[in-house]
């Protein structure tokens, strides 16, 4: 990774943008399955921004899709005591506790999420996943559902390679939400 940079001369903080990007693209290989990729991008994320919420939470995601619920579990614990209201965390610590097998914990924490954060597709969307790897095909559908209604344009690509819905993915509504999905970049205006 590259070295560390303090401040650029103009005064803007250059490794809080560092930071933001290495979690953006971390969170793109953990949609991929690629943990140990994503988890090298989110150290030095947090090297470069230790404060960073967004990173820690895409920490916690890590965790859990290596199969290190307790230790995702704590690290959600630990963004929730300092940002309470951080409905992504909820999202994760739930996700944690789901695969504890704390089920009316994960219910808890996933609607928490929702309060917190109505407008952030994340939240739905890793709800779905959730649901999508549990085998509760209606829950999963349901969510998903809602992160498309309030997802960005280029979705798709991340709901079709998922490993989070790989049970999932020969179904007909699952299909037809990635089609809907892709229907949405096609008719996107161009710049």
């Amino acid at each position: 990774m590259a070295a560390r940079n303090k401040k650029a001369a103009d005064g803007s903080d250059c490794d809080r943008f560092a930071a933001e990007e290495l979690t953006e693209q971390a969170a793109a290989f953990i949609i991929r399955g690629s943990t140990d990729t994503a988890r090298a991008f989110l150290e030095e994320a947090l090297a470069r921004e230790t404060g960073s919420v967004r990173a820690r939470v895409c920490k916690a995601l890590a965790m859990i899709q290596a199969g290190d619920f307790a230790a995702a579990l704590a690290m959600a614990e630990k963004v929730l005591e300092a940002t309470p209201d951080c409905g992504t965390a909820h999202v994760a610590r739930g996700y944690a506790r789901g695969k504890m097998g704390d089920l009316e914990g994960a219910r808890r924490d996933f609607g928490r999420g929702e309060e917190c954060y109505p407008d952030d597709y994340r939240v739905p969307y890793n709800i779905a996943c959730f649901w999508g790897e549990a085998g509760d095909e209606e829950e999963c559908l349901r969510y998903l559902e809602r992160a498309l209604a309030i997802a960005p344009p280029n979705f798709s690509g991340a709901v079709a390679r998922d490993p989070s819905f790989a049970g999932v993915r020969d179904k007909s509504w699952f299909r037809d939400i990635v089609a809907r999905a892709r229907e949405r970049v096609a008719s996107k205006p161009a710049p």
